[in-house]
């Protein structure tokens, strides 16, 4: 059951991924045209949707994703990856902790003027959006993109996007406050979080600070903005 519904299950012997094998496995069988619909300006040729990928598997072989080179990457037999805070810090990463919400979110913390909010780290997202009641508690100054989402939590009603920088906008210890970054209501759904919901974390913002997510070490990793100019 799921949400109350009735669905059918198929016991896949091998599912393989490019070589990595991650079966066998139970696998929920399910039509997706209705929740894979966006298209990624990466991808440059057509291909056909086999299904999605969920959170216990990701989890089950420690999924690593680099998000600068579009890359994943799978512990074999473990439930993680041999990789260490201190070597992504040499290379300049900033360490931020990500935890897994029993309902399969990942879940980052972040302050904003003095304020804990938890944010949805989501790399499937159209674009990073915060809260409007950030925006309105710290009075910032913003423009109206006249752009009209349809945001992926907040059911199906339509929210317009407007954009910002932050200033004293962390997460963990990274500093964001250069980032403009996008308001629009996204809070219909309970994901758990240990803080208040403060927003989505996208591609745009992952791209921008050269994300690495590690799923299996409960860590993720960005690179500060040197380049010194506001997105």
């Amino acid at each position: 059951m799921s949400r109350g519904k009735a669905y059918s299950v198929a016991f896949a012997i091998s599912i393989n991924l490019n070589g990595t094998e991650l079966g066998p496995d139970y696998l929920r069988v399910e039509q997706i045209n209705h929740l894979v619909s966006e298209k990624s300006s990466a991808v440059t040729a057509g291909f056909e949707k086999g299904g999605i990928m969920g959170m216990s598997q990701l989890l089950r072989r420690g999924t690593f994703i680099n998000y600068k080179t579009l890359q994943l990457f799978f512990a074999r037999g473990n439930s993680k990856l041999p990789l260490t805070r201190k070597g992504y810090e040499k290379m300049g990463f900033t360490y931020v902790p990500l935890r897994i919400t029993p309902k399969g979110y990942i879940e980052v913390e972040g302050t904003i003027a003095g304020s804990t909010y938890s944010f949805l780290l989501d790399t499937g997202a159209f674009v990073s959006i915060l809260e409007p009641k950030i925006r309105e508690r710290n009075h910032l100054a913003f423009n109206d993109t006249r752009v009209i989402l349809t945001a992926p939590y907040a059911g199906i009603k339509e929210v317009r996007l407007t954009q910002a920088t932050v200033p004293g906008f962390r997460i963990g210890s990274q500093d964001l406050s250069d980032f403009r970054i996008g308001f629009a209501e996204s809070h219909n759904f309970d994901p758990g979080f240990r803080h208040e919901y403060g927003g989505i974390l996208g591609p745009d913002l992952l791209h921008y600070h050269e994300a690495l997510i590690d799923l299996g070490n409960r860590a993720l990793y960005l690179k500060p903005d040197y380049r010194g100019h506001k997105r």
